[in-house]
């Protein structure tokens, strides 16, 4: 749920930006907004606006917060969507074993 309520604010923010379109340049203006915002609001706060609707928070797995740089990486590989479909026996996708990270609930 967070991650579609994310990429509906992400959507918007390139609409407002970038203006509409239906071409493959919008498409890929549409994943930067989105790899951008969830670099910096992981990176800076620890958790998206659609994680903390959803009550959750990126962490590494020693419960530290995720830091700029593996939020940097993590928003990468959410973008381009794959790794969020892969997921092993914890839940835990693709994106978060390459990172090292965790989602994990606050409340």
């Amino acid at each position: 749920m967070a991650l579609f309520i994310d990429w509906f604010l992400c959507l918007g923010i390139s609409h407002l930006l970038f203006g509409g379109g239906d071409s493959l340049m919008q498409s890929l203006l549409i994943s930067a907004v989105f790899w951008i915002y969830q670099a910096v609001l992981v990176g800076v706060m620890g958790h998206s606006i659609g994680h903390v609707i959803c009550g959750m928070q990126v962490q590494t797995v020693y419960g530290e917060p995720a830091g700029f740089g593996r939020a940097f990486l993590r928003g990468l590989l959410v973008a381009i969507v794959i790794p969020v479909l892969v997921v092993d026996a914890d839940g835990r996708g693709l994106q978060d074993r390459l990172v090292n990270t965790v989602l994990v609930r606050i409340r």
